[in-house]
């Protein structure tokens, strides 16, 4: 992975690249193209206000050592909106939805039968936590503390896009799941599109 230091740099194409980003500087913007793919891995970096400019069909995953109080206010620029919903997701990490995303959730949630108990373990888990986050003028949020807690996230936090959502991880979380689930993945995959051309 190559280092790449921004101070005094207010924008980066980080097409098709894996970066790690050290340095100092009050904004920083990064554009991703179109079917492209970008790792960031942010290192000590002292960044006050990050932008990521997302191409369509993009992947972005952003990973943050040493998380403190800039580092845990970030911009991503996308179709979110003026404020976004962040809950207790899946597998330990955290759900970021626009309100358009979330709607749609509550609806189909609403749509499970009260009366069967797994719904309601569900819905509580899953609703309870729910909290509504405004974007302040430069584009950031702050996660409740609470939020932070469940998801352990310490020193570093990797964020990822998943359809339709962002997973905010530990880091050492993230990289254990993938990397326990290495030697399955072929066959995950296998059963997944059995029967179906994932290039069609």
């Amino acid at each position: 992975m190559k280092s790449f230091d921004v101070t005094n740099v207010n924008e980066l194409n980080a097409s098709s690249l894996e970066l790690k980003i050290t340095g100092n500087t009050n904004s920083l913007i990064i554009n991703v193209d179109d079917d492209s793919q970008a790792k960031l891995l942010f290192l000590d970096a002292n960044i006050e206000n990050i932008t990521i400019n997302a191409g369509e069909d993009s992947l972005v995953i952003l990973n943050f050592i040493h998380f403190n109080e800039h580092t845990s206010k970030q911009t991503i620029n996308a179709s979110f909106g003026s404020k976004v919903v962040v809950t207790r997701g899946l597998d330990g990490c955290l759900f970021v939805y626009s309100m358009n995303e979330w709607n749609n959730i509550v609806s189909k949630l609403k749509s499970l039968s009260f009366t069967k108990k797994d719904a309601r373990m569900f819905n509580r888990f899953f609703m309870s936590s729910a909290t509504v986050c405004d974007f302040d003028r430069q584009g950031r949020i702050n996660i409740p503390a609470s939020l932070v807690l469940y998801a352990d996230i310490k020193k570093e936090c990797t964020i990822i896009g998943v359809n339709d959502r962002l997973e905010v991880w530990a880091t050492d979380k993230f990289d254990s799941l993938i990397e326990d689930n290495l030697d399955v993945m072929s066959d995950v995959a296998e059963n997944l599109f059995e029967g179906f051309d994932i290039n069609a």
